[in-house]
């Protein structure tokens, strides 16, 4: 069955996990890399040894170097991580002035570039794909396992929800990432605008397209605080997909006191979640 769980704060504060790979190879991280006109961060083990492609995307307000310890860590454990610039963050403008929807549709189109592009390097292991975010990133995970070209071993989402609609009732659901940031002035919708995006939202929310999401082994990590984005999504999203998925398929976990972050923990269930999926 698929598993659900809800866990206690540690009160140990141990939260050491040692590598499982068990490479002594350096870390190579390459941070001023374009693909397709994206900026990336690519970040693996100096070795001969092709590995699988991990796409993970940051969230929103954030950079491509935000997540670098997390990325660091699926590094050691033998993946080849590429971590993009999203439209309108890090070292990219947003000349569009993409919102919410847009800048969903548009980053995930985007990792079908990376992709298409990484496949070809001598490095990676096309056979193997996986995709993960956080926050608006575990978004575009979803919208991918939904819409994207290629097929996805496992994903994983962190302090997300794959529900759109949702997202598009608060505050920022509306608002141009440029603007959060300073880079132009706040620019409220208009009620056509409003109307328009509520309609797209419905259409391209990824949990009114749960079927296919349900195809690709997914991890699901929250903490119970979440002041920002609600557990409601993710648990519908379980409670549509549980009937017919085993443990190995599909896998809930929710982390008591813990907000819109990752804790060590939470981030030691997401590596082996990862390692159980790949083969060396």
């Amino acid at each position: 069955m698929a598993i659900r769980t809800i866990h206690e704060p540690n009160r140990t504060g141990v939260y050491d996990r040692p590598s499982q790979y068990g490479s002594t190879a350096d870390v190579i991280i390459k941070r001023d890399l374009t693909v397709e006109d994206i900026p990336v961060l690519n970040c693996y083990l100096d070795d001969d040894i092709k590995k699988p492609l991990f796409i993970f995307v940051h969230g929103y307000t954030q950079n491509k170097e935000s997540n670098l310890q997390l990325i660091y860590e699926l590094a050691t454990e033998g993946f080849f991580v590429v971590a993009p610039d999203c439209a309108g963050h890090g070292q990219r403008n947003n000349p569009e002035g993409y919102r919410t929807c847009g800048l969903l549709q548009k980053t995930t189109a985007e990792v079908d570039k990376l992709i298409a592009y990484y496949q070809g390097q001598d490095s990676v292991d096309a056979e193997q794909i996986f995709i993960a975010g956080a926050s608006f990133g575990g978004l575009v995970t979803y919208s991918y396992l939904a819409f994207g070209k290629y097929p996805i071993k496992a994903a994983a989402a962190l302090s997300s929800t794959p529900d759109l609609e949702a997202v598009l009732r608060l505050p920022l659901g509306f608002v141009d990432p440029e603007m959060v940031s300073g880079k132009k002035p706040f620019a409220p919708p208009s009620e056509a605008e409003k109307i328009e995006t509520f309609a797209i939202g419905e259409r391209i929310s990824p949990l009114n397209h749960w079927e296919t999401i349900g195809k690709t082994p997914l991890i699901m990590i929250h903490g119970m605080d979440d002041e920002v984005l609600a557990l409601d999504g993710e648990i519908k999203l379980y409670e549509l997909l549980a009937s017919t998925a085993s443990d190995e398929q599909l896998q809930l976990h929710h982390f008591k006191g813990i907000g819109h972050s990752s804790s060590p923990e939470m981030k030691n269930y997401f590596l082996d979640w990862f390692c159980s999926k790949k083969t060396r």
